[in-house]
């Protein structure tokens, strides 16, 4: 009894900018939360192979003549 008294002794101390502080941390969490999970979650994320980001960054697989010497006009 001596336990829930306390309890609520504590909860009615509470000054009201650090309940107001609580509520916007308690928020901003949800909000962070929900735009994780609606724009970068796992159901978001593209698929990258070795040969696609080799592609990506280099172009794609061309081949070149073995000599460049033997080109004409070279």
């Amino acid at each position: 009894m001596a336990l829930n008294s306390l309890r609520a002794d504590i909860a009615t101390r509470l000054h009201p900018l650090v309940r107001e502080i609580g509520l916007v941390l308690v928020f901003k969490l949800v909000a962070l939360l929900l735009l994780y999970t609606f724009f970068f979650g796992p159901s978001h994320r593209v698929h990258v192979t070795p040969d696609g980001a080799h592609s990506a960054v280099f172009g794609p697989h061309t081949t070149s003549p073995a000599d460049p010497l033997s080109r004409p006009g070279g």
